[in-house]
């Protein structure tokens, strides 16, 4: 397990500011995702993940905007999140 771990670190590149440099996508899956249920922050990460690579693929330039305006939309299309469960009364 250690030699993974070693491997790992080496391909990576760890460093004191490696938790921050994924800590807004981890905020965007939620927030895109909803709170409710695991399904939803799954879902966001995947479509998010698949929008971020096929951005960063077909335009290098605006690759990692993508994942932003997507997000945009998202919320603005449902601001509770996609995922959420009914509020009961």
């Amino acid at each position: 397990m250690l030699r993974v771990l070693r491997v790992g670190a080496e391909v990576l590149g760890l460093d004191p500011t490696f938790p921050l440099k994924f800590m807004i996508y981890f905020l965007i899956v939620v927030s895109v995702g909803g709170t409710t249920t695991i399904t939803g922050p799954l879902l966001a990460a995947l479509l998010l993940g698949i929008a971020d690579v096929a951005g960063k693929y077909y335009v290098p330039k605006l690759g990692a905007f993508i994942v932003f305006v997507l997000m945009i939309a998202i919320l603005l299309w449902r601001p509770q999140g996609l995922f959420t469960r009914e509020a009961r009364r």
